[in-house]
């Protein structure tokens, strides 16, 4: 209003037709004189002038002007999940973008004659105006106290026009009747469809004319519409012609607030209601089911769009019954569900899911509270807990037409790693990630593979042996640099012949033959004779979103095709020994493979096989590869040129690409590389050397000057996520060490991760890729002071936000607290806790281990 925000609560919204009625309290707008508009359906005609008085492609205020071009067309088809039916729009030459939907089309008196709905999309000025007629009945009903009724008979009617009846065979004498009776009428409604199961099915048919309701003529919405709301509950005569033969059918008109659903079940991070009427009716399908809004940690191939048919071999045929099943299944457990899609409600899929609770234990049944305008929380159950795991015997499917045993034996250090992601952590896109894993101690359990699959530690994992027996992994270790993890499962549950992949410590080189046993996406072996092509720096481009990217490594290519169509694989010797590893690194256009020589692994994982896990250091920078050339260019003294073209190896040096953020100050993106600890750099391995050191003593060259100093080196595990905070719809971190790569200043040490769509975060305008600086002018220095900081905010309360952005561009937006549905809450990685990570929730001053009784779960 004005410019400013007035709080309202919903009192009504129409089970179909696309408006609702708010208030709010006049008393709390300032320094203003409201007014109200008049309602006046009746003064619509044809050539009308109006003006859309609205919120156009985002402004605070925007005036259309226009005419009135139309009376009688259908309701528009969006082409999205909502449409609007059993009603007439009228038609303008007023197209409004986004934003104005709602807003009152006046004509030139001030009087509102429609309310905006939608537009052509195209770029043609038409706009499509909801008539008042419904609305004002509804205003009418609240103003008097009571509720508004509203019938339906699951049937969706149309208007056509007396040529197109004709064919569906509407008989001259009622035509005439029709036309006398209503001289200006160029059409009639007929049946588009009724839904299976509903009132009308099997009494009204595609394409029956409507001739009376109750012996009344009706050839209208208007007519149709308050005969329904009348009847609620009730026997109505329905007059129809029917290929030219009239039918009269009795039917009972449905309550259309029984087909809305007024309550959500909250389970697994998924959200599940009973099939609405307006879903029912886009795809045409019976209102019944139990319908997948947001699927959450039930992985099934998309975010929603389901209905849910069975699950653990049980039929679920409503809302009550799912949440039956839902509580006898324990955390962790694989079931079976039987679902469909509902735009291909002819298929039925059948898949089997991961029952993750733990990341959101409690079972929430949500409930739409007419009195508050809010929706009301109640936990009715707890998460069982885990079935503990058995020990399972298998044997492997050995590749067939492989001549060679020694990579037919590979088959058996392959297990296939999943990794399920319950939140939007490091910026990694997705909810699961599946790739194959490399045995390297089958007695320990241990499994290295790839960071694209395993990005982070807040997750869960399952690990397939033999294509047979599932069961649950850990993160061991994650390496900072070179792009793949370490993960291990209990190998006293696995009675299969697994077996630990051997690996060479001599460096592969151009040149070399090797044999590259692969997987493709769909998990099938496959493998090749080729030869090693080369090794070179990684030069990986940052993401749009920053995520993991391997740096300070070489990659080794092959020639043959078959590693670029291999999400994983291994480079083996004629002894079957692993000479380096094949991973992929997820970029934004898809997926980048490569290999890395086992001689750099050997030294970390033969640490991990003694049952150590290293604490690996860093040196603080990317590098890039000088040429000899450059190197003169860059004044490099000419001793140091001898000194590297007199080795065997690369004749190269490394020059600072990028400084990490907020690391050693003393190294410059200007230096070129000559020493660490004394030793001549020339190959990226070298650079390791920083892993076992907290100081490397080094030489470079700097804009021509020789310099030398001593470089603190960074703990990897410092900079790896432990900590996330969310509030108002928000995830926030530590920035991540793929944010710290690109930016050498960091503006704060709170990055904004994710925000979830509908949150107050996302309705005011916080961006992703942040970074907040200050909370009403409080300093933002730590995940802890923004805990502090919004923990004193009271609830529904405007507070605000300063923030810098990822090209250091800063910004303030002002926020409102919303703890109802987003609480403030906060994981802290703990090993004792399921899943590794404790969940702390802050609510109404309380501060409880796990859930709270609100909130989304996000």
């Amino acid at each position: 209003i004005d410019a400013r925000k007035a709080d309202a609560r919903p009192l009504y919204r129409d089970p179909i037709h696309d408006f609702g009625i708010l208030r709010f309290d006049p008393k709390t707008v300032k320094y203003m004189k409201l007014a109200a508009l008049d309602l006046h359906p009746e003064r619509v005609r044809v050539g009308v002038e109006i003006k859309v008085i609205g919120n156009d492609g985002g402004e605070t205020l925007g005036i259309l002007s226009g005419f009135i071009s139309r009376l009688d067309r259908n309701a528009p088809d969006y082409q999205g999940s909502y449409q609007d039916f059993n009603t007439i729009y009228y038609q303008a030459n007023a197209a409004a973008s986004g934003g104005s939907s709602g807003s009152p089309v006046v004509n030139i008196n001030g009087q509102v004659i429609a309310l905006q709905a939608g537009s052509r999309s195209d770029g043609a000025s038409t706009g499509y105006l909801l008539p008042l007629h419904e609305p004002l009945r509804a205003l009418g009903e609240l103003q008097a106290g009571r509720t508004p009724k509203r019938g339906d008979i699951q049937t969706c009617f149309r208007l056509q026009t007396f040529d197109e009846c004709r064919r569906l065979g509407l008989t001259a004498d009622w035509e005439s009747h029709v036309r006398e009776q209503f001289p200006k009428q160029t059409s009639m409604l007929f049946v588009r469809n009724a839904l299976p199961e509903g009132p009308a099915d099997e009494k009204l048919k595609e394409g029956d004319i409507l001739l009376k309701i109750n012996g009344t003529l009706v050839v209208d919405f208007l007519v149709l519409d308050n005969t329904l709301n009348d009847n609620v509950d009730k026997v109505v005569k329905f007059h129809v012609l029917r290929a030219g033969k009239e039918v009269q059918e009795e039917i009972v008109v449905d309550d259309l607030e029984r087909t809305t659903p007024t309550r959500f079940l909250s389970v697994a991070g998924g959200c599940f209601h009973d099939l609405s009427y307006l879903m029912a009716h886009r795809y045409v399908v019976r209102c019944k089911g139990v319908y997948v809004s947001e699927a959450g940690l039930l992985d099934l191939g998309c975010r929603n769009g389901w209905l849910i048919e069975r699950i653990a071999n049980k039929l679920t045929p409503d809302l009550d019954t799912f949440v039956s099943v839902m509580k006898e299944i324990a955390d962790r457990t694989r079931v079976p569900i039987v679902f469909r899609d509902l735009g291909n409600m002819s298929r039925l899929r059948t898949e089997v899911i991961t029952v993750n609770r733990h990341w959101a234990a409690k079972m929430k049944m949500v409930t739409r509270n007419d009195i508050t305008g809010t929706w009301d929380f109640e936990t009715i159950a707890e998460a069982l807990p885990p079935v503990p795991p058995v020990r399972c015997r298998a044997s492997f499917p050995m590749p067939e037409y492989v001549d060679n045993e020694l990579i037919a034996n590979m088959a058996r250090t392959w297990v296939q790693v999943t990794s399920i992601l319950p939140f939007h952590a490091d910026a990694v896109v997705g909810l699961r990630k599946t790739g194959m894993g490399l045995v390297i101690d089958a007695a320990q359990g241990l499994v290295l593979t790839s960071r694209a699959v395993v990005p982070h530690t807040l997750c869960d994992l399952e690990i397939v042996i033999a294509q047979s027996i599932m069961i649950e992994g850990k993160v061991l270790f994650l390496h900072p640099l070179h792009n793949y993890c370490v993960v291990q499962y209990d190998a006293k549950l696995v009675d299969a012949p697994v077996l630990s992949a051997d690996f060479s410590n001599k460096k592969i080189i151009q040149g070399h033959p090797t044999y590259f046993v692969g997987h493709t996406e769909s998990h099938k072996m496959f493998y090749s004779s080729t030869t090693v092509t080369g090794r070179h720096l990684s030069s990986l481009h940052p993401t749009k979103s920053p995520h993991h990217r391997p740096i300070n490594v070489d990659f080794i290519g092959i020639e043959s095709l078959t590693g670029k169509t291999c999400t994983s694989g291994v480079l083996l010797s004629d002894k079957g020994e692993v000479q380096a590893m094949w991973l992929t690194w997820d970029m934004d256009t898809g997926c980048y493979p490569f290999g890395i020589g086992a001689d750099i692994m050997t030294p970390v994982i033969d640490l991990i096989r003694g049952g150590h896990i290293p604490s690996l250091r860093i040196i603080p920078a990317e590098f890039e590869i000088i040429t000899m050339y450059n190197a003169r260019i860059y004044s490099v003294p000419s001793e140091w040129i001898e000194r590297v073209e007199a080795l065997n190896g690369p004749h190269q040096l490394f020059g600072a690409k990028r400084v990490i953020g907020d690391g050693d100050p003393s190294i410059d993106e200007a230096d070129i590389l000559l020493t660490m600890n004394g030793e001549l750099i020339t190959q990226a391995n070298q650079l390791d050397m920083a892993h076992w050191h907290n100081e490397i003593d080094v030489e470079v060259v700097r804009n021509g000057n020789y310099m030398s100093f001593r470089v603190n080196t960074l703990a990897a595990e410092d900079l790896e996520t432990s900590h996330f905070v969310s509030f108002c719809g928000m995830m926030v971190q530590k920035p991540q060490l793929a944010v710290r790569q690109v930016l050498r200043q960091i503006p704060s040490e709170v990055f904004v991760s994710t925000k979830y769509y509908g949150s107050p975060s996302c309705f005011y305008g916080m961006e992703t890729a942040n970074f907040i600086t200050h909370i009403n002018d409080k300093e933002i220095t730590s995940l802890e002071k923004i805990l502090e900081v919004v923990n004193a905010i009271p609830d529904n309360t405007y507070f605000q936000i300063r923030a810098v952005s990822w090209h250091d561009v800063p910004s303030v937006i002002t926020m409102k607290k919303n703890e109802l549905y987003y609480p403030t809450w906060e994981w802290l990685k703990d090993p004792a806790a399921p899943g590794g990570w404790m969940r702390k929730t802050y609510e109404k001053d309380k501060v409880s281990i796990g859930e709270g009784h609100g909130g989304i779960v996000t």
